[in-house]
Protein backbone atom coordinates (compact mmCIF):
# COMPACT_ATOMS: atom_id res chain seq x y z
CA UNK A 1 0.00 0.00 0.00
CA UNK A 2 2.86 2.24 0.46
CA UNK A 3 3.92 2.47 -3.32
CA UNK A 4 0.49 3.87 -3.99
CA UNK A 5 0.88 6.60 -2.27
CA UNK A 6 3.92 8.61 -3.53
CA UNK A 7 3.17 11.52 -1.03
CA UNK A 8 4.44 9.52 1.68
CA UNK A 9 7.92 7.72 0.14
CA UNK A 10 8.81 11.32 -0.66
CA UNK A 11 7.78 12.74 2.79
CA UNK A 12 9.93 10.49 4.28
CA UNK A 13 12.88 10.69 2.06
CA UNK A 14 12.77 14.53 1.35
CA UNK A 15 11.78 15.70 4.76
CA UNK A 16 13.32 13.00 7.39
CA UNK A 17 16.60 12.49 5.72
CA UNK A 18 18.55 12.69 9.40
CA UNK A 19 15.57 10.55 11.20
CA UNK A 20 16.50 7.78 7.72
CA UNK A 21 20.57 7.98 8.40
CA UNK A 22 19.85 7.89 12.15
CA UNK A 23 17.90 4.29 12.07
CA UNK A 24 20.63 3.08 9.08
CA UNK A 25 23.32 4.08 11.22
CA UNK A 26 21.53 2.33 14.98
CA UNK A 27 21.07 -1.00 12.81
CA UNK A 28 24.38 -1.04 11.99
CA UNK A 29 25.47 -0.05 15.74
CA UNK A 30 23.03 -2.86 17.08
CA UNK A 31 24.54 -5.65 14.56
CA UNK A 32 28.03 -4.64 15.66
CA UNK A 33 27.00 -5.02 19.86
CA UNK A 34 24.65 -8.03 19.09
CA UNK A 35 27.62 -10.08 17.84
CA UNK A 36 29.87 -8.93 20.51
CA UNK A 37 27.32 -9.89 23.01
CA UNK A 38 26.86 -13.08 21.04
CA UNK A 39 30.47 -13.84 21.76
CA UNK A 40 30.48 -12.61 25.33
CA UNK A 41 27.59 -14.34 25.51
CA UNK A 42 28.97 -17.73 24.43
CA UNK A 43 32.04 -17.58 27.16
CA UNK A 44 29.95 -16.99 29.99
CA UNK A 45 26.83 -19.73 29.02
CA UNK A 46 29.01 -22.66 27.70
CA UNK A 47 29.21 -24.42 30.06
CA UNK A 48 26.91 -23.94 32.47
CA UNK A 49 27.80 -22.00 35.99
CA UNK A 50 24.90 -23.62 38.14
CA UNK A 51 21.00 -23.25 38.12
CA UNK A 52 21.20 -20.05 40.05
CA UNK A 53 22.91 -18.54 37.61
CA UNK A 54 20.68 -19.43 34.62
CA UNK A 55 18.00 -18.84 36.44
CA UNK A 56 18.73 -15.58 37.18
CA UNK A 57 19.73 -14.76 33.19
CA UNK A 58 15.84 -16.73 32.33
CA UNK A 59 14.34 -14.13 34.84
CA UNK A 60 16.09 -11.27 33.28
CA UNK A 61 15.41 -12.54 29.94
CA UNK A 62 11.29 -12.44 31.20
CA UNK A 63 11.78 -9.49 32.27
CA UNK A 64 13.03 -7.66 29.70
CA UNK A 65 10.73 -9.42 27.15
CA UNK A 66 7.63 -7.92 28.65
CA UNK A 67 9.01 -4.95 28.74
CA UNK A 68 10.20 -4.66 25.36
CA UNK A 69 6.83 -6.51 24.34
CA UNK A 70 4.11 -3.45 26.27
CA UNK A 71 6.52 -0.47 24.89
CA UNK A 72 8.11 0.29 28.04
CA UNK A 73 7.46 1.19 31.74
CA UNK A 74 4.63 3.22 31.32
CA UNK A 75 1.28 3.01 32.47
CA UNK A 76 -0.80 1.63 29.58
CA UNK A 77 1.36 -0.58 27.21
CA UNK A 78 1.76 -0.19 23.26
CA UNK A 79 -1.26 -0.57 20.94
CA UNK A 80 -1.34 -0.54 17.48
CA UNK A 81 -3.20 2.91 17.23
CA UNK A 82 -0.56 4.78 18.65
CA UNK A 83 1.28 4.07 15.33
CA UNK A 84 -1.36 6.29 13.63
CA UNK A 85 -0.41 9.78 14.39
CA UNK A 86 -1.75 11.86 11.35
CA UNK A 87 -4.21 11.05 9.06
CA UNK A 88 -2.61 8.95 6.54
CA UNK A 89 -2.69 5.35 7.51
CA UNK A 90 -0.45 4.34 5.39
CA UNK A 91 2.35 5.64 7.56
CA UNK A 92 0.88 4.37 10.71
CA UNK A 93 0.68 0.80 8.86
CA UNK A 94 4.34 1.15 8.23
CA UNK A 95 5.21 2.10 11.78
CA UNK A 96 3.78 -1.30 12.60
CA UNK A 97 5.35 -4.96 12.30
CA UNK A 98 4.04 -8.11 12.22
CA UNK A 99 5.20 -9.65 15.32
CA UNK A 100 3.28 -6.89 17.18
CA UNK A 101 0.35 -6.77 15.67
CA UNK A 102 -0.08 -10.64 15.19
CA UNK A 103 0.38 -10.80 18.71
CA UNK A 104 -2.08 -7.63 19.69
CA UNK A 105 -4.66 -9.77 17.83
CA UNK A 106 -3.86 -13.10 19.07
CA UNK A 107 -4.07 -11.36 23.31
CA UNK A 108 -7.35 -9.91 21.99
CA UNK A 109 -8.84 -13.22 20.99
CA UNK A 110 -10.81 -14.48 18.00
CA UNK A 111 -13.10 -12.15 16.47
CA UNK A 112 -16.13 -14.23 15.63
CA UNK A 113 -18.01 -12.78 12.26
CA UNK A 114 -21.39 -13.27 12.32
CA UNK A 115 -23.73 -14.82 9.57
CA UNK A 116 -27.66 -14.79 10.46
CA UNK A 117 -29.38 -13.87 7.04
CA UNK A 118 -27.48 -13.10 3.28
CA UNK A 119 -25.32 -10.10 3.09
CA UNK A 120 -27.83 -8.29 0.49
CA UNK A 121 -31.05 -8.81 2.75
CA UNK A 122 -29.29 -7.39 6.37
CA UNK A 123 -27.96 -4.68 4.32
CA UNK A 124 -31.58 -3.10 3.31
CA UNK A 125 -32.75 -3.89 6.78
CA UNK A 126 -30.10 -1.60 8.09
CA UNK A 127 -30.46 1.08 5.68
CA UNK A 128 -34.20 1.20 5.79
CA UNK A 129 -33.95 1.53 9.83
CA UNK A 130 -31.32 4.94 9.09
CA UNK A 131 -34.37 5.97 6.68
CA UNK A 132 -32.50 6.05 3.79
CA UNK A 133 -32.93 4.58 0.34
CA UNK A 134 -30.96 2.00 -1.09
CA UNK A 135 -29.59 4.41 -3.85
CA UNK A 136 -28.27 6.51 -1.34
CA UNK A 137 -25.80 3.75 -0.65
CA UNK A 138 -23.85 3.76 -4.11
CA UNK A 139 -20.28 1.53 -3.39
CA UNK A 140 -20.90 -2.14 -2.84
CA UNK A 141 -17.58 -2.68 -1.45
CA UNK A 142 -18.46 -0.05 1.35
CA UNK A 143 -21.93 -0.54 1.51
CA UNK A 144 -22.55 1.71 4.57
CA UNK A 145 -21.07 5.04 3.06
CA UNK A 146 -23.24 7.30 2.31
CA UNK A 147 -23.40 11.50 2.06
CA UNK A 148 -25.23 14.17 4.29
CA UNK A 149 -25.68 16.95 2.24
CA UNK A 150 -26.10 20.75 3.20
CA UNK A 151 -29.37 20.96 2.35
CA UNK A 152 -30.03 24.65 3.73
CA UNK A 153 -32.65 23.63 6.03
CA UNK A 154 -34.77 26.48 8.50
CA UNK A 155 -32.59 26.24 11.52
CA UNK A 156 -29.88 24.81 10.60
CA UNK A 157 -26.64 26.76 12.30
CA UNK A 158 -24.33 26.81 9.37
CA UNK A 159 -19.98 27.22 10.61
CA UNK A 160 -21.10 26.81 13.99
CA UNK A 161 -18.82 25.94 16.79
CA UNK A 162 -19.15 22.62 18.23
CA UNK A 163 -18.68 21.84 22.22
CA UNK A 164 -19.35 18.06 23.13
CA UNK A 165 -19.33 17.56 26.73
CA UNK A 166 -19.30 13.73 27.73
CA UNK A 167 -20.48 13.31 31.43
CA UNK A 168 -19.12 10.55 32.96
CA UNK A 169 -21.75 8.23 34.58
CA UNK A 170 -24.68 10.51 34.10
CA UNK A 171 -27.62 8.45 33.81
CA UNK A 172 -31.17 10.14 33.33
CA UNK A 173 -32.96 8.71 36.62
CA UNK A 174 -31.32 11.10 38.35
CA UNK A 175 -32.56 14.18 36.61
CA UNK A 176 -35.29 16.56 36.85
CA UNK A 177 -35.80 17.59 33.60
CA UNK A 178 -36.18 13.75 32.80
CA UNK A 179 -38.53 12.70 35.55
CA UNK A 180 -36.51 11.99 38.65
CA UNK A 181 -38.46 13.20 41.84
CA UNK A 182 -34.77 14.73 43.44
CA UNK A 183 -32.88 15.66 41.05
CA UNK A 184 -29.34 15.92 41.49
CA UNK A 185 -28.80 17.55 38.62
CA UNK A 186 -30.21 21.08 38.65
CA UNK A 187 -27.38 23.12 36.74
CA UNK A 188 -28.52 20.57 33.92
CA UNK A 189 -32.39 20.88 34.36
CA UNK A 190 -32.20 25.09 33.86
CA UNK A 191 -30.09 24.67 30.90
CA UNK A 192 -32.34 22.05 29.44
CA UNK A 193 -35.09 24.75 29.63
CA UNK A 194 -33.36 26.40 26.65
CA UNK A 195 -31.85 23.75 24.11
CA UNK A 196 -33.68 20.58 22.61
CA UNK A 197 -33.86 17.91 25.21
CA UNK A 198 -33.92 14.12 24.35
CA UNK A 199 -35.86 12.17 26.90
CA UNK A 200 -35.27 8.69 25.09
CA UNK A 201 -31.43 8.70 24.37
CA UNK A 202 -29.58 5.67 25.44
CA UNK A 203 -26.03 4.91 25.77
CA UNK A 204 -24.60 1.87 23.78
CA UNK A 205 -22.60 -0.14 26.44
CA UNK A 206 -21.81 0.10 29.96
CA UNK A 207 -17.68 1.55 29.54
CA UNK A 208 -16.30 4.53 28.77
CA UNK A 209 -14.15 3.01 25.64
CA UNK A 210 -17.83 1.57 23.92
CA UNK A 211 -19.68 5.07 24.55
CA UNK A 212 -16.18 7.62 23.03
CA UNK A 213 -16.10 5.25 20.03
CA UNK A 214 -19.80 5.28 19.40
CA UNK A 215 -20.39 9.24 19.92
CA UNK A 216 -16.91 9.86 17.37
CA UNK A 217 -17.51 7.01 14.73
CA UNK A 218 -21.10 6.95 14.97
CA UNK A 219 -20.50 2.54 15.06
CA UNK A 220 -21.75 0.22 17.47
CA UNK A 221 -18.80 -1.68 19.53
CA UNK A 222 -19.51 -4.62 21.50
CA UNK A 223 -16.87 -6.23 24.03
CA UNK A 224 -15.61 -8.68 21.26
CA UNK A 225 -15.13 -5.77 18.37
CA UNK A 226 -13.73 -3.10 20.05
CA UNK A 227 -12.82 -0.35 18.61
CA UNK A 228 -10.25 1.47 21.48
CA UNK A 229 -7.77 -0.61 22.71
CA UNK A 230 -8.36 -3.28 20.28
CA UNK A 231 -6.92 -3.99 16.55
CA UNK A 232 -9.22 -2.51 14.86
CA UNK A 233 -8.58 0.41 15.54
CA UNK A 234 -6.38 0.26 12.40
CA UNK A 235 -9.22 0.47 10.26
CA UNK A 236 -10.10 3.26 7.34
CA UNK A 237 -12.79 5.33 9.58
CA UNK A 238 -14.16 8.48 8.91
CA UNK A 239 -15.37 9.70 12.39
CA UNK A 240 -16.24 13.15 13.86
CA UNK A 241 -12.94 14.75 14.27
CA UNK A 242 -11.99 14.20 10.75
CA UNK A 243 -15.13 14.96 8.79
CA UNK A 244 -15.02 18.62 11.14
CA UNK A 245 -11.77 19.22 9.83
CA UNK A 246 -11.90 18.72 6.06
CA UNK A 247 -14.91 21.45 6.31
CA UNK A 248 -12.25 24.10 7.74
CA UNK A 249 -12.76 23.30 11.98
CA UNK A 250 -9.75 23.49 14.32
CA UNK A 251 -10.55 20.01 16.34
CA UNK A 252 -9.31 19.77 20.37
CA UNK A 253 -9.76 16.75 22.46
CA UNK A 254 -9.45 17.39 26.34
CA UNK A 255 -9.08 14.78 29.14
CA UNK A 256 -8.06 15.34 32.51
CA UNK A 257 -6.82 11.99 32.99
CA UNK A 258 -3.20 10.86 32.47
CA UNK A 259 -1.75 10.59 29.11
CA UNK A 260 -2.48 7.10 28.18
CA UNK A 261 -5.48 6.41 29.94
CA UNK A 262 -8.18 4.15 28.28
CA UNK A 263 -6.38 4.88 24.74
CA UNK A 264 -7.76 8.14 24.14
CA UNK A 265 -5.09 10.38 23.13
CA UNK A 266 -4.48 7.72 20.24
CA UNK A 267 -7.67 6.96 19.43
CA UNK A 268 -8.07 10.83 19.29
CA UNK A 269 -5.93 11.09 16.84
CA UNK A 270 -7.61 8.25 14.99
CA UNK A 271 -10.92 10.11 15.23
CA UNK A 272 -9.56 13.15 13.39
CA UNK A 273 -8.28 15.46 16.44
CA UNK A 274 -5.75 17.79 15.69
CA UNK A 275 -4.97 18.64 19.42
CA UNK A 276 -5.25 16.14 22.61
CA UNK A 277 -4.38 17.79 26.03
CA UNK A 278 -4.41 15.73 29.03
CA UNK A 279 -3.66 15.91 32.75
CA UNK A 280 0.36 16.45 32.21
CA UNK A 281 -0.95 19.80 30.31
CA UNK A 282 -2.32 21.09 33.28
CA UNK A 283 -0.63 23.47 35.51
CA UNK A 284 -2.24 22.25 38.96
CA UNK A 285 -2.58 22.78 42.83
CA UNK A 286 -2.30 20.73 45.73
CA UNK A 287 -6.17 20.15 45.84
CA UNK A 288 -6.86 20.25 41.73
CA UNK A 289 -6.55 16.60 40.62
CA UNK A 290 -7.64 12.75 41.87
CA UNK A 291 -4.42 10.94 42.62
CA UNK A 292 -6.27 8.02 41.20
CA UNK A 293 -7.95 9.65 37.87
CA UNK A 294 -6.70 12.96 37.44
CA UNK A 295 -7.99 16.67 37.18
CA UNK A 296 -11.33 17.15 38.83
CA UNK A 297 -13.67 18.61 36.51
CA UNK A 298 -14.02 22.14 37.78
CA UNK A 299 -10.62 22.37 37.34
CA UNK A 300 -10.84 20.46 33.61
CA UNK A 301 -13.90 22.71 32.83
CA UNK A 302 -11.87 26.08 33.58
CA UNK A 303 -9.30 24.81 30.94
CA UNK A 304 -11.65 24.65 28.89
CA UNK A 305 -13.30 27.61 28.64
CA UNK A 306 -9.75 28.71 28.36
CA UNK A 307 -8.70 26.77 25.10
CA UNK A 308 -12.27 27.32 23.47
CA UNK A 309 -11.80 31.47 24.19
CA UNK A 310 -8.04 31.57 22.02
CA UNK A 311 -8.62 28.47 19.73
CA UNK A 312 -9.92 29.77 16.25
CA UNK A 313 -13.29 29.43 15.00
CA UNK A 314 -14.80 27.31 13.63
CA UNK A 315 -13.33 24.66 15.61
CA UNK A 316 -14.91 21.05 17.22
CA UNK A 317 -14.21 20.45 20.92
CA UNK A 318 -14.71 17.36 22.75
CA UNK A 319 -14.18 17.19 26.58
CA UNK A 320 -14.47 14.40 28.46
CA UNK A 321 -15.32 14.34 31.95
CA UNK A 322 -13.65 11.79 34.98
CA UNK A 323 -14.78 13.06 38.81
CA UNK A 324 -18.12 10.41 38.81
CA UNK A 325 -15.96 7.43 38.03
CA UNK A 326 -14.84 5.15 41.17
CA UNK A 327 -13.30 5.69 43.75
CA UNK A 328 -15.39 9.17 43.42
CA UNK A 329 -12.82 11.76 44.84
CA UNK A 330 -13.68 15.07 45.15
CA UNK A 331 -11.89 18.13 46.62
CA UNK A 332 -11.43 18.52 50.04
CA UNK A 333 -13.78 21.53 50.27
CA UNK A 334 -16.76 19.86 48.13
CA UNK A 335 -19.04 19.08 51.50
CA UNK A 336 -20.57 15.91 50.24
CA UNK A 337 -24.47 15.57 50.96
CA UNK A 338 -24.89 11.67 50.65
CA UNK A 339 -23.27 8.99 53.41
CA UNK A 340 -20.86 6.69 51.66
CA UNK A 341 -22.85 3.81 53.67
CA UNK A 342 -25.77 4.83 51.53
CA UNK A 343 -26.74 2.68 48.57
CA UNK A 344 -24.85 4.55 45.13
CA UNK A 345 -24.65 7.47 47.55
CA UNK A 346 -20.70 7.89 46.75
CA UNK A 347 -21.97 8.31 43.09
CA UNK A 348 -24.34 10.75 43.92
CA UNK A 349 -21.83 12.84 45.69
CA UNK A 350 -19.30 12.82 42.48
CA UNK A 351 -22.58 13.10 40.28
CA UNK A 352 -23.83 16.68 42.12
CA UNK A 353 -19.85 18.26 42.16
CA UNK A 354 -19.88 18.06 38.55
CA UNK A 355 -23.10 19.28 37.74
CA UNK A 356 -22.19 21.96 39.26
CA UNK A 357 -18.89 22.34 37.44
CA UNK A 358 -20.80 22.18 34.88
CA UNK A 359 -22.96 24.90 36.00
CA UNK A 360 -19.75 27.47 36.80
CA UNK A 361 -18.76 26.56 33.09
CA UNK A 362 -21.99 28.13 31.38
CA UNK A 363 -21.62 31.05 33.58
CA UNK A 364 -18.13 31.92 32.65
CA UNK A 365 -18.22 30.82 29.21
CA UNK A 366 -21.64 32.94 28.15
CA UNK A 367 -19.41 35.89 28.52
CA UNK A 368 -17.09 34.93 26.26
CA UNK A 369 -16.78 35.89 22.56
CA UNK A 370 -16.92 32.30 20.85
CA UNK A 371 -20.44 31.50 22.96
CA UNK A 372 -23.04 32.93 20.73
CA UNK A 373 -21.43 30.98 17.60
CA UNK A 374 -21.54 27.95 19.76
CA UNK A 375 -23.76 24.55 19.73
CA UNK A 376 -22.89 22.82 23.11
CA UNK A 377 -23.75 19.46 23.26
CA UNK A 378 -23.69 17.09 26.82
CA UNK A 379 -24.41 13.80 26.84
CA UNK A 380 -22.72 10.74 29.19
CA UNK A 381 -20.61 7.72 28.03
CA UNK A 382 -22.76 5.49 30.01
CA UNK A 383 -24.35 4.79 33.28
CA UNK A 384 -23.23 3.58 36.87
CA UNK A 385 -24.50 2.48 40.29
CA UNK A 386 -26.50 -0.49 40.99
CA UNK A 387 -30.01 0.61 41.97
CA UNK A 388 -31.93 0.64 38.80
CA UNK A 389 -35.46 -1.22 38.24
CA UNK A 390 -35.00 -2.11 34.62
CA UNK A 391 -32.37 -2.56 31.43
CA UNK A 392 -33.55 0.30 29.57
CA UNK A 393 -33.24 2.65 32.97
CA UNK A 394 -29.54 1.31 33.24
CA UNK A 395 -28.76 2.54 29.91
CA UNK A 396 -31.21 5.40 29.88
CA UNK A 397 -28.82 8.70 29.58
CA UNK A 398 -29.37 12.28 29.06
CA UNK A 399 -28.65 13.95 26.03
CA UNK A 400 -28.63 17.97 25.25
CA UNK A 401 -28.15 20.10 22.31
CA UNK A 402 -27.63 23.58 23.77
CA UNK A 403 -27.46 27.08 21.32
CA UNK A 404 -29.89 29.84 23.36
CA UNK A 405 -31.26 32.48 20.94
CA UNK A 406 -30.34 30.31 18.10
CA UNK A 407 -32.18 26.82 18.51
CA UNK A 408 -35.88 27.01 20.10
CA UNK A 409 -36.20 24.45 22.78
CA UNK A 410 -38.40 21.57 22.84
CA UNK A 411 -38.81 18.03 24.22
CA UNK A 412 -38.10 15.18 21.49
CA UNK A 413 -39.33 11.84 22.25
CA UNK A 414 -37.38 10.16 19.58
CA UNK A 415 -35.60 7.07 20.11
CA UNK A 416 -31.64 7.87 19.54
CA UNK A 417 -28.06 7.21 21.02
CA UNK A 418 -24.80 7.71 21.05
CA UNK A 419 -24.63 6.67 17.45
CA UNK A 420 -26.94 9.36 16.41
CA UNK A 421 -24.45 12.49 17.73
CA UNK A 422 -22.45 12.72 14.90
CA UNK A 423 -24.87 12.62 11.49
CA UNK A 424 -27.25 15.03 14.11
CA UNK A 425 -23.84 17.58 13.95
CA UNK A 426 -23.18 17.09 10.45
CA UNK A 427 -26.65 17.87 9.42
CA UNK A 428 -27.05 20.82 12.17
CA UNK A 429 -23.79 22.92 10.95
CA UNK A 430 -24.62 22.17 7.86
CA UNK A 431 -21.74 19.75 6.76
CA UNK A 432 -20.86 17.99 3.01
CA UNK A 433 -19.56 14.58 3.83
CA UNK A 434 -19.47 11.21 3.23
CA UNK A 435 -19.58 9.02 6.53
CA UNK A 436 -20.57 5.34 7.39
CA UNK A 437 -22.72 6.20 10.62
CA UNK A 438 -24.86 3.71 12.33
CA UNK A 439 -27.42 6.75 13.00
CA UNK A 440 -29.20 9.37 12.10
CA UNK A 441 -29.75 12.86 12.49
CA UNK A 442 -32.38 13.39 15.35
CA UNK A 443 -33.42 16.99 13.89
CA UNK A 444 -34.76 15.65 10.77
CA UNK A 445 -38.55 16.40 10.15
CA UNK A 446 -40.09 12.74 10.63
CA UNK A 447 -42.68 10.45 12.56
CA UNK A 448 -39.59 7.98 12.92
CA UNK A 449 -40.02 6.61 16.25
CA UNK A 450 -36.00 6.07 16.19
CA UNK A 451 -33.58 3.60 17.10
CA UNK A 452 -30.94 2.05 19.94
CA UNK A 453 -28.84 -1.07 20.51
CA UNK A 454 -27.39 -1.68 23.42
CA UNK A 455 -24.97 -4.19 24.62
CA UNK A 456 -25.12 -5.51 27.94
CA UNK A 457 -22.01 -8.63 28.06
CA UNK A 458 -24.11 -11.35 27.96
CA UNK A 459 -27.65 -9.79 26.16
CA UNK A 460 -28.24 -7.37 23.48
CA UNK A 461 -31.34 -5.13 23.73
CA UNK A 462 -33.16 -3.65 20.65
CA UNK A 463 -35.31 0.12 21.19
CA UNK A 464 -37.79 0.66 18.64
CA UNK A 465 -40.28 3.14 19.05
CA UNK A 466 -41.58 2.21 22.68
CA UNK A 467 -41.12 -1.30 22.71
CA UNK A 468 -37.68 -2.75 23.97
CA UNK A 469 -36.77 -6.50 22.60
CA UNK A 470 -34.02 -8.26 24.85
CA UNK A 471 -31.36 -11.20 23.29
CA UNK A 472 -28.98 -13.65 23.83
CA UNK A 473 -28.42 -13.36 20.32
CA UNK A 474 -29.48 -16.94 19.84
CA UNK A 475 -33.31 -16.20 20.37
CA UNK A 476 -35.15 -13.43 21.98
CA UNK A 477 -35.70 -13.37 25.71
CA UNK A 478 -37.92 -10.71 26.30
CA UNK A 479 -40.51 -8.10 24.94
CA UNK A 480 -41.68 -5.06 26.81
CA UNK A 481 -44.06 -1.78 26.24
CA UNK A 482 -41.45 0.61 28.32
CA UNK A 483 -44.13 3.70 28.06
CA UNK A 484 -47.02 1.31 29.47
CA UNK A 485 -44.35 -0.70 31.72
CA UNK A 486 -41.64 0.72 32.54
CA UNK A 487 -40.56 -1.29 35.05
CA UNK A 488 -40.16 -4.45 32.35
CA UNK A 489 -42.48 -6.50 34.47
CA UNK A 490 -44.81 -7.55 31.82
CA UNK A 491 -43.00 -10.06 29.25
CA UNK A 492 -45.20 -9.60 25.66
CA UNK A 493 -42.98 -12.16 23.73
CA UNK A 494 -45.76 -14.69 23.38
CA UNK A 495 -48.74 -11.97 23.33
CA UNK A 496 -46.75 -10.10 19.96
CA UNK A 497 -44.97 -12.79 18.17
CA UNK A 498 -45.48 -11.02 14.80
CA UNK A 499 -43.04 -8.02 16.49
CA UNK A 500 -41.12 -10.32 18.19
CA UNK A 501 -39.69 -11.30 14.99
CA UNK A 502 -39.52 -8.38 13.13
CA UNK A 503 -37.37 -6.46 16.03
CA UNK A 504 -35.39 -10.13 16.05
CA UNK A 505 -34.37 -9.62 12.81
CA UNK A 506 -33.36 -5.59 13.16
CA UNK A 507 -31.26 -6.71 15.67
CA UNK A 508 -29.42 -9.55 14.35
CA UNK A 509 -29.35 -7.36 10.95
CA UNK A 510 -27.78 -4.50 12.88
CA UNK A 511 -25.04 -6.68 14.60
CA UNK A 512 -24.24 -8.59 11.13
CA UNK A 513 -23.62 -5.48 8.82
CA UNK A 514 -21.84 -3.48 11.77
CA UNK A 515 -19.37 -6.13 13.18
CA UNK A 516 -18.78 -7.72 9.55
CA UNK A 517 -17.75 -4.34 8.23
CA UNK A 518 -15.88 -3.61 11.21
CA UNK A 519 -13.97 -7.46 11.11
CA UNK A 520 -13.24 -7.04 6.90
CA UNK A 521 -12.06 -3.30 7.25
CA UNK A 522 -14.83 -2.06 4.63
CA UNK A 523 -16.59 0.46 6.56
CA UNK A 524 -14.97 3.52 4.64
CA UNK A 525 -12.25 3.41 1.86
CA UNK A 526 -8.71 3.47 2.41
CA UNK A 527 -6.52 6.31 1.12
CA UNK A 528 -5.41 4.85 -1.82
CA UNK A 529 -9.18 4.23 -2.86
CA UNK A 530 -11.10 7.29 -1.71
CA UNK A 531 -10.54 10.41 -4.13
CA UNK A 532 -9.69 13.06 -1.95
CA UNK A 533 -10.50 13.24 1.93
CA UNK A 534 -13.53 12.05 2.80
CA UNK A 535 -14.87 12.61 -0.79
CA UNK A 536 -15.63 10.58 -4.10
Amino acid sequence: MLFRDKRAILGIVLYYPISLFLWIGLCILFYWVWMKLYRIGARWFLPSRGIIHEAVYLLLLVAFSIIAARGGLQVKPLRPSYAFADDNLILGHLALNPIFTAAHTAYQGETWKPHFYPEQEVLSVVHELLNEPEDAFPDQRFPMVHSTRARGKPGRLHRSNVVIILMESWAAKYMGSLGAKESLLPNFDRLSKDGILFKNFYANGQRSIEGMACLCCALPTFRDTLLIGGSLEQNSLMCIGQIFKNAGYKTLFIHGARTGSFGFDAFSRRAGFERYLGMEDFKLGKDEFDPVWGVYDGVALNRVNEELRKTKEPFLALWFSLSAHSPYNLPSNWKRRYPASMQDGELMNTILYSDDSLGRFFEAARKEKYFANTIFVILADHTSGTAYSSLRERFHIPCLIYAPGRLAPRRIDTVGSQLDIMPTLVDLTGISALHHAFGQSLLNPSDYPGIAIIDNVNTRAWIHGRLILVSDQEKPLGLFDYVADPNEKHNLIEKRKAEVEKMTRELLSFIQVSKGLNIENRLFPPPYLAHGKGKR
